[in-house]
């Protein structure tokens, strides 16, 4: 029950977010001629597009399974992850098909912890692909970032989005560095260890020693990557592809409404900063955090809200298109299971070797 409140104070936030924007819209009745004039062969392409860039995550997660030790089938690692896909349109957050994926691949193999940690890696990984990509936007747009105020003066120098777009991007970037690193160095870990266990103590902060022992857990299966850096690295450069390849779906799904162009780096800045912050859980799959961000961003480099608004739906309409097949999957494995007898072996807790 208390579940289940949870998704519906996340859907009423969502709700009440895309209300918020399309009331402030000064030409809202826009929106549904943008939609509605779409070019469907655009589109068709989009829909390709990201059902291929699913398919290179699963092969990105068969990597990071097989530097732990498990080796499932390819066809195994699509088929979770086209279900993780469709979830993610549902639950918190974008990433919320995570938990879907972690639960049905724990019962793929007796290395439970480790198989459900590598749901988790792939999800890091991605997050730093992400940031690099933005990153690169950053440096390709510097010069028009530099130069995006004629006062010179800080202030509304930071107010500018392309701006704000850039500090969130780094700030994103040094945290999952700082994961890295704490994952990666006993010595840090254990002064993180000592960190934890001085703030635990504040009432306030009762539950930072309990977030360090889950980050424990986590860090026994991610330090076992120090043996295949390579793995890391081909994993991050999968993901960066991925991440290209989203980019390219906005630009594609601006093509089918007939926006105006915008030069491709612009969406290489703004786009990576929308979806890294759709991916905090406030509200379900990305809705309202979408709405919201793009026509914050797009706003600054010439486009109206209706315009930017528009965009931001159709992306949400090609992902929902394209999960249908994570739905189908899963409503077959559903009805398989129901007709299987119960697993009477019991939960294995061992770590992956590389």
């Amino acid at each position: 029950m208390k579940r289940h409140l949870g998704w519906l104070l996340r859907l009423c936030f969502s709700g009440a977010l895309i209300a918020y924007v399309l009331l402030h819209m000064k030409e809202p009745d826009k929106v549904l001629d943008h939609l509605s004039n779409a070019r469907l062969s655009w589109l068709f392409w989009a829909c390709l597009l990201v059902i291929s860039l699913v398919a290179i995550t699963s092969c990105r997660w068969k990597l990071l399974l097989g530097a732990q030790g498990i080796h499932l089938p390819l066809r195994t690692c699509m088929k979770w992850t086209f279900v993780g896909y469709f979830f993610n349109q549902f639950l918190p957050g974008i990433n919320g098909g995570d938990v879907v994926k972690m639960y049905y691949v724990s019962e793929e193999t007796p290395m439970k912890a480790a198989a459900a940690t590598s749901v988790f890696v792939d999800r890091v990984v991605g997050m730093a692909a992400l940031m690099l990509v933005c990153v690169t936007g950053i440096a390709v747009n510097l010069r028009s970032i530099l130069g995006i105020t004629q006062t010179g003066s800080t202030g509304n120098f930071l107010q500018n989005e392309l701006v704000q777009a850039g500090i969130l991007a780094f700030l994103f970037l040094s945290v999952v560095i700082l994961f890295f690193a704490l994952s990666f160095n006993s010595r840090l870990l254990r002064l993180g260890e000592r960190i934890a266990n001085r703030l635990s103590s504040w009432p306030m902060l009762s539950k930072v020693h309990r977030f360090f022992d889950v980050f424990k857990k986590v860090h026994r299966s991610v330090f076992s990557y120090r043996a295949s850096p390579w793995t890391l690295i081909v994993a991050v450069a999968m993901s960066s592809m991925v991440h290209v390849m989203v980019v390219t779906v906005n630009v594609m799904v601006s093509r089918a409404l007939g926006l105006p162009p915008l030069p491709w780096p612009v969406f290489f800045l703004i786009i990576p900063v929308i979806n890294t912050g759709m991916a905090i859980p406030v509200n379900v799959g990305g809705c309202g955090s979408r709405e919201t961000l793009y026509p914050y961003f797009f706003q600054s480099v010439g486009w109206t809200q209706d315009q930017a608004f528009s965009l931001a739906v159709l992306v949400y309409i090609c992902q929902l298109l394209t999960s249908i097949t994570g739905a189908v999957v899963w409503l077959s494995v559903r009805s398989k299971r129901q007709t299987r007898p119960p697993d009477a072996g019991g939960e294995d807790d061992r770590q992956g070797t590389s």
